[in-house]
């Protein structure tokens, strides 16, 4: 049978030698699916400086640490404006392709395109765009182990680059107890989470959650009685609402990762992922200090779109979400002392309202950049032709890098390779006069 879909968030799994991608979609009806399609991994090599029957004898026994080749095909690509004839060679799974091409070059052969990651190869190879209409034949798997129906490809293919105009976004915002200026999850606590989501029928959800009882007349509100039921709450929202995207400002590096180590110290399982399992926070180093995954939901930091990508249309000199919102959105945020609320939370619980107040209309404010901005958002993915979630982490110059690999591949072009420390500083000592604008 054939199915049409929207897919938007990407993972694999391996079994058997056998790799199967996992998309993550949107029926036409609104509905959630997990399309599951195999697609092996593989690089390029020029066979040079060893002959076909060395090579033949080679791989039959080559296994670095399980990484093993299945298969090879000989192909003609362009590289550097020459047509030639390339081995692709097929693995048994994606990190295989760089140890088994580092092997294949200490052999003395010339190996191509081993650093592209695997999700970003299975969608340039299949020609899809995330976020757009894809179609695939296949059939239902009985009794999905996941949170959606699942969906056995024979066959995957874009169906005309539409972009769906509606998802479900959910916006989440924290305030933590700090008695000075610091972020220390390990020692200081979450004192109220907020949500704020509109569904595909423009029903509204808000929603904040606090763990101190006071005297309120706020209709949002609800009270629990401490910061573990705070962590259970916020993972039954996540699995009752069933968002599309989940946005926050500056989410990556504090809200999730704060949630995250808080329901570690107290061990509640964040499995709110459409696969059950947890919420992922990747650490990295640099600017790039984390990222944060929800299997089967789309996570969009919109501060990191806004600040790599659409920063520069912007006449704010700040990234703040107050000096943003007001520009884009015409508001800004309310007003209140984050630096009196430790103190108000532990002497003053009756002025918790204004605060509660500030939070919920901190993710109101993200919900609406989100939602503004999600257009642009999905533009930039058609062009870039990788996921969402890769897209908006992105600066420019990789942008540009990964279009140009995109377009590559649609006139047959090889890639070649980065250069190596030599050949950069090679470079570094060449100038050319660049242009008068």
């Amino acid at each position: 049978m054939e199915i049409k879909f929207y897919p938007y968030d990407f993972n694999y799994r391996v079994k058997d030698d056998k790799v199967y991608v996992y998309l993550y979609s949107k029926l036409e009806d609104g509905s959630k699916i997990c399309v599951i399609h195999e697609h092996q991994p593989f690089f390029y090599a020029r066979l040079q400086n060893i002959s076909n029957e060395e090579f033949e004898k080679r791989i039959k026994t080559l296994d670095v640490n399980g990484a093993k080749i299945l298969s090879y095909d000989v192909v003609e690509k362009e590289l550097l404006g020459k047509n030639e004839p390339f081995l692709k060679i097929l693995v048994n799974y994606p990190k295989a392709v760089p140890s088994l091409a580092r092997e294949l070059q200490a052999w003395g052969l010339d190996c191509f395109e081993k650093d592209i990651l695997f999700v970003h190869r299975y969608l340039r190879d299949m020609g899809i765009i995330p976020m757009t209409l894809v179609k695939a034949e296949g059939d239902f798997i009985k009794n999905s182990s996941q949170r959606v129906a699942e969906f056995q490809a024979s066959s995957v293919k874009d169906a005309g680059k539409e972009a769906l105009k509606e998802w479900k976004i959910l916006a989440i915002d924290i305030e933590t107890y700090a008695t000075k200026k610091e972020i220390d999850p390990e020692k200081n606590p979450i004192l109220m989470i907020a949500f704020y989501g509109v569904d595909e029928k423009g029903k509204t959800f808000q929603k904040v959650i606090t763990w101190k009882r006071f005297k309120h007349k706020l209709d949002y509100l609800e009270v629990v009685s401490d910061e573990v039921e705070l962590l259970k709450r916020f993972r039954e929202i996540m699995l009752d609402y069933q968002p599309d995207i989940v946005t926050g400002y500056f989410s990556d590096g504090f809200d999730f990762p704060y949630i995250k180590k808080r329901a570690e110290k107290y061990r509640v399982k964040l499995d709110i992922a459409l696969d059950k399992s947890e919420m992922k926070v990747y650490t990295g180093g640099g600017l790039r200090a984390s990222d944060v995954r929800i299997t089967g939901i789309l996570h969009i930091d919109i501060l990191k779109f806004i600040k790599h990508i659409f920063g520069m249309n912007l006449k704010t000199d700040s990234y703040s979400l107050d000096a943003v919102s007001e520009e884009l959105l015409g508001h800004n945020k309310q007003k209140v002392n984050l630096d009196e609320l430790a103190h108000i939370w532990d002497h003053e619980p009756d002025q918790l309202e204004d605060f509660c107040s500030y939070n919920l209309h901190d993710s109101h404010l993200t919900y609406k950049l989100c939602h503004q901005l999600l257009p642009d958002v999905i533009e930039f993915t058609k062009i870039v032709g990788l996921p969402t979630f890769d897209v908006i982490r992105m600066r420019f110059a990789r942008l540009v890098e990964n279009y140009i690999l995109k377009r590559a591949m649609e006139f047959n072009v090889l890639a070649p390779n980065k250069p190596a420390g030599s050949e950069i500083e090679q470079r570094q000592e060449e100038h050319v006069q660049g242009a008068f604008v």
